[in-house]
């Protein structure tokens, strides 16, 4: 006697629709249903598999921690097979002014490392050629267009990254151009960024190494949700409550990481005349990579905290 639908067995059934799988590519349906039947399954139990076979269930989604290690390495190296030649480009133009004044003053750099301590005499004479060579127009204009770059470059590339991830087309001129409005909020808040740590690391240390840890993210306050120079701080710090360690850690695991791949293409830094160039490319690919991997732990903490995500 066939049994009724409540009485169903689900193992049994799940054995029905194990063999309709396994065998339906080879056999007709109405044949493996039938074999089904002389076996001692009950009509219920075989139609029930078949309709499980026709309408499977959803699969259960796993929840995806945003700041799971795997889950940031990924999306950094996404993001930048995608963007990196743009991101580079934005980040060297900032090295240009720093690489022209080694470049054209690396005989008196190389003389004045070679500072001996111990000889009063010399120290003197090395500080005498620091001045003399430094302080002609052409250095000291160097100089200054290599501070004023670092931080309008610094912006840049934040604001590009948050462009680039809603979409928006970028080119250099263009993600130099929307990031003027950023700076003077970045500057302010870098500044006073500055101040908490120096001030932390007088006091015994750790409070600065905490500051570090807070204000991290200030960047990304700064140019995604257009906070001043407190406010972005004080929203940095509020991200990153509760996950201090965890997101500091990342954020060393990310530097280590970076550290041992960049070791070997480093040694080009030494290679004469041209040493300043390839240092300054590296540099610029490793600043590229570390602004992209902490905008994905920006991303994660903001999920969390339930800000949502990125958006335009």
């Amino acid at each position: 006697m066939a049994k009724k639908a409540e009485d169903i067995d689900p193992q049994r059934v799940a054995y029905c629709e194990n063999y309709l799988c396994n065998s339906m590519a080879a056999y007709p349906m109405e044949d493996l249903k039938s074999a089904l039947l002389a076996g001692g399954y009950s009509e219920a139990e075989v139609k029930q598999a078949e309709k499980n076979i026709k309408n499977p269930a959803p699969p259960v989604s796993r929840l995806v921690d945003p700041l799971d290690i795997s889950c940031l390495l990924t999306n950094t190296w996404n993001f930048l097979k995608t963007h990196i030649v743009l991101l580079f480009s934005i980040q060297f133009v900032v090295a240009v002014p720093s690489i022209l004044l080694q470049m054209l003053n690396q005989e008196s750099l190389t003389e004045i490392s070679r500072i001996n301590e111990n000889d009063p005499d010399l120290v003197l004479e090395q500080f005498r050629i620091f001045f003399t060579t430094f302080l002609n127009p052409l250095n000291v204009s160097l100089v200054l267009l290599t501070i004023v770059l670092a931080v309008l470059g610094v912006v840049a590339l934040y604001r590009a990254i948050v462009d680039l991830d809603q979409g928006e087309s970028l080119d250099i001129q263009k993600a130099y151009k929307n990031a003027m409005p950023f700076v003077l909020p970045y500057l302010g808040a870098s500044i006073l960024y500055g101040l908490a740590v120096i001030f932390g690391m007088i006091l015994l240390i750790v409070p600065g190494i905490i500051f570090l840890g807070w204000f991290m993210l200030f960047g990304f306050t700064v140019v995604y949700e257009k906070k001043g120079a407190v406010e972005s701080l004080s929203r940095s710090k509020e991200l990153i409550k509760g996950n201090w360690w965890g997101i500091v850690g990342r954020y060393l695991l990310g530097s280590i990481i970076l550290g041992v791949v960049a070791a070997l293409p480093n040694l080009l830094s030494y290679v004469p005349f041209f040493g300043p160039i390839f240092q300054g490319a590296i540099q610029s690919i490793g600043s590229v990579f570390m602004t992209v991997y902490l905008y994905n732990i920006y991303k994660g903490l903001r999920v969390i905290k339930g800000l949502g995500k990125i958006s335009n």
